[in-house]
């Protein structure tokens, strides 16, 4: 995401309960991506595991963009 848009998140974060709640798990995953990454091997478990968790994180992240359009728009 652009710096912009980035802002206008976190300015939105202080008063949406949801984009807060959104953002926060997004960042969890994100952490949790990292992790798995950074093992140099996976079991079959942990492959599954790694790529719930990104669609995961990009399922949040499109519904981060959703309010993120909603606010640009009002």
């Amino acid at each position: 995401m652009d710096p912009k848009t980035l802002e206008l998140i976190e300015d939105a974060r202080k008063d949406n309960p949801e984009l807060d709640t959104l953002v926060t798990r997004h960042q969890h995953l994100n952490r949790q991506v990292d992790e798995l990454n950074g093992q140099p091997h996976l079991t079959a478990e942990e492959k599954i595991e790694l790529s719930r968790l990104k669609k995961e994180k990009l399922r949040i992240r499109d519904m981060i963009e959703q309010i993120v359009q909603k606010k640009r728009s009002a």
